[in-house]
């Protein structure tokens, strides 16, 4: 197929895909038919090898005599056209993060530094603090300087300003 063919062309509806594979007789019929209809197969993998999503495989069926590898591939084509993979999401294992609100509501909540670290660190959240630029090539941000009289008129002390900050880390991580 040429460029012009390729941009007039009109993939085939799902029946007629399915009626091509299973009438393909060659592995390289196949092959190319599958570069034509970009059909895109996810051949079953261990996960750990990759980062993909761990997947519970159907039961597995007993290689016999009779088993044929193309038919298998082709098998696996249909599939993948279909949607009908016999393959399950697994359950997620582990700590699954708390919601954003929930997790600003405990923030808010924390009345000591040692509940604060704990949640940061059961979380996993990352705070970007402020430094000094001539150390580093960030761009310098501009602190605030605040009087006595603001600090206790505010209740501006250094644990609300970490718990605001760590509130910011929260609200700008993505879920």
């Amino acid at each position: 197929m040429n460029a012009e063919d390729t941009k007039s062309y009109r993939h085939k509806s799902q029946a007629q895909l399915v009626k091509a594979i299973e009438d393909t007789k060659t592995l390289s019929q196949l092959f190319a038919l599958i570069q034509k209809e970009q059909i895109q197969i996810q051949m079953h993998a261990q996960s750990g090898a990759s980062n993909l999503k761990p997947r519970r495989l159907a039961a597995p069926k007993p290689v016999t005599e009779t088993d044929n590898p193309f038919e298998r591939l082709k098998a696996e084509v249909i599939k993948s056209v279909t949607g009908k993979t016999g393959v399950q999401e697994a359950a997620p294992k582990g700590y699954i993060r708390k919601p954003k609100a929930e997790l600003l509501k405990e923030i808010d909540e924390c009345t000591s530094l040692s509940q604060l670290f704990a949640i940061i660190q059961h979380e996993d959240i990352t705070i970007y603090m402020h430094s000094n630029t001539d150390a580093s090539s960030l761009n310098p941000r501009k602190l605030v300087k605040l009087t006595a009289s603001d600090i206790i008129s505010k209740k501006d002390t250094p644990f609300e300003r970490l718990k605001a900050e760590v509130r910011k880390a929260v609200s700008e991580r993505e879920e």
